[in-house]
């Protein structure tokens, strides 16, 4: 399985090959057109379909459910372009904010399976943006009532971050299905909050009840 880390191994096994030659020599017109041949040829269309790859047939499970709940009740709101789109918006980033992540790890544990060893991969974010899209189109709907409290459709965000959390902690899940399920919620809502066009040419929904902290 291609993931980006394996652009990343395939970058420093590059860059290794010159520890012999002076900075000058690296950044060189010669050494930097062939740095650019080769970063051409590495596939940076895993940052497209990383999300395609699931290692657990449970996790694969709840993709297809989750999928099937857009075709349902998105698709016939947004047309099948826009929710294209905004799968892209959602998945792509996310991989690049993983390897960040992991690459931070790494700078603080110099434990090199940060960086070799952890493929990111899956849907997570499109999960959790899936979340986030059902708390814009229906904020107070309740799921349950308690004693306690109501729970209501625009907790479920954070509640699956917790969720998530607690699960990794229990190692069910690896730390990058936090990490991106996370980042599918934020960066989804700041699409939607700010960026999204609608059709009658207003951008964005500005509500209080789409507040992030509501």
């Amino acid at each position: 399985m291609v993931t980006v880390f394996h652009i990343v191994r395939n970058v420093f096994k590059y860059l290794q090959s010159f520890q012999v030659v002076s900075c000058l020599q690296i950044f060189g017109f010669g050494s930097f057109k062939s740095l650019l041949q080769f970063l051409a040829k590495l596939f940076f269309r895993t940052f497209v379909t990383h999300s395609f790859i699931e290692l657990h047939i449970w996790h694969t499970i709840i993709d297809v459910i989750v999928v099937f709940l857009y075709s349902k009740m998105i698709e016939p709101l947004w047309g099948t372009k826009e929710l294209l789109k905004f799968y892209f918006i959602v998945t792509i980033p996310n991989a690049l904010v993983a390897t960040i992540t992991y690459f931070l790890f790494y700078s603080f544990t110099f434990n090199e399976d940060y960086l070799f060893e952890r493929p990111i991969y899956g849907l997570a974010p499109f999960i959790g943006a899936y979340a986030v899209v059902i708390k814009q189109i229906m904020p107070d709907t309740i799921l349950a009532t308690t004693p306690l409290f109501k729970l209501k459709q625009d907790h479920v965000p954070l509640l699956m971050v917790l969720l998530a959390t607690i699960l990794w902690l229990l190692y069910a899940v690896p730390i990058h299905f936090l990490i991106m399920l996370s980042c599918g919620i934020l960066i989804s809502w700041t699409y939607l909050r700010f960026f999204q066009t609608h059709q009658n040419g207003t951008k964005g929904d500005m509500s209080t009840t789409f507040s992030l902290a509501r």
